[in-house]
């Protein structure tokens, strides 16, 4: 009951800049992408406390190799099923208030590929979420 059930997850390739509105340019080919956009909303959650919450986002390249940079914030958390270490991309720390908030993520290395992109998003050990892109 204390797991966010996100909703609406959309994992797409942007450029970097924005529009005249001061939204992301969506590109669906991986020379031009610079940045990949993963936003979701987490849902309402009464039993879950107010307070910070970590989100872990694992972005899976076109080869099935989880894309981990280190000295951008990516590290490894233990499976809560399994008890296997999980790698993941991108850490996401927000103040829960038990209400929906949208959440946008970006990663911006080795996101040049051509094909299928997969991310996972984890909390507590558990896979709440995913969503996939593909890039030409």
């Amino acid at each position: 009951g204390s797991l966010l059930q996100l909703r609406n997850i959309e994992v797409v390739g942007v450029t970097g800049k924005k529009n005249r509105k001061g939204e992301d340019i969506t590109v669906n080919k991986g020379k031009k992408t610079e940045q990949l956009r993963i936003s979701f909303e987490t849902g309402d959650n009464k039993v879950l406390e107010n307070g910070p919450v970590s989100l872990y986002i694992r972005v899976i390249n076109p080869k099935g190799e989880t894309i981990s940079v280190a000295d951008q914030g990516s590290g490894s958390i233990k499976s809560a099923e399994s008890g296997e270490d999980i790698q993941y991309t991108k850490k996401a720390d927000f103040d829960w208030s038990q209400t929906n908030k949208k959440v946008v993520v970006y990663w911006s290395s080795n996101v040049k590929d051509a094909g299928t992109y997969k991310a996972e998003v984890y909390q507590s050990g558990y896979l709440v979420g995913q969503g996939t892109c593909t890039l030409k």
